[in-house]
């Protein structure tokens, strides 16, 4: 599994070869900058990696935490469920076990807590950072980013 991961991520990386390069920036001082085909390269590049790199981990981590929370909120409602017809006392399933439901409980709370700190500081985090680029090369009459990040 760890070598399909490097082996994916390799490949994947590839372009990052082609797209970046040495270049001078000022007289003497070199730099590894992008070059990209215009107009479209720079965004296509900053869109797919604003889809790589933030919105498909979103996706992925609000799923994959919305799928156990899912899970303990199922499971606690099993155990908590009044016993059918035909159930016999202390048979176990379908009886609260009044720990474990505690158990579970406070589990669920714990999980839901974790998952929202979790996915907001992700997003947080990096979608200021996504924001601007992705802002950057889409507005003609974004401009002022541009100067900022100039070297004079």
């Amino acid at each position: 599994m760890v070598a399909a991961a490097r082996a994916l991520s390799f490949v994947l990386s590839t372009p990052q070869y082609f797209i970046f390069s040495l270049s001078e920036v000022r007289s003497g001082v070199y730099d590894c900058w992008a070059h990209f085909i215009t107009p479209w390269g720079s965004r296509a590049y900053v869109t797919w990696i604003t889809g790589g790199i933030f919105v498909a981990p979103v996706l992925v981590l609000a799923t994959c935490y919305g799928f156990i929370c899912s899970r303990i909120w199922s499971n606690v409602r099993g155990k908590t469920r009044p016993p059918g017809p035909g159930a016999r006392a202390g048979a176990g399933v379908g009886f609260p076990c009044v720990s474990s439901v505690k158990s579970i409980s406070r589990a669920k709370i714990r999980t839901v807590k974790m998952t929202f700190v979790i996915v907001s500081a992700y997003v947080v985090c990096w979608a200021p950072f996504f924001t601007i680029q992705m802002w950057s090369v889409w507005d003609q009459h974004f401009e002022w980013i541009l100067k900022t990040l100039q070297l004079q």
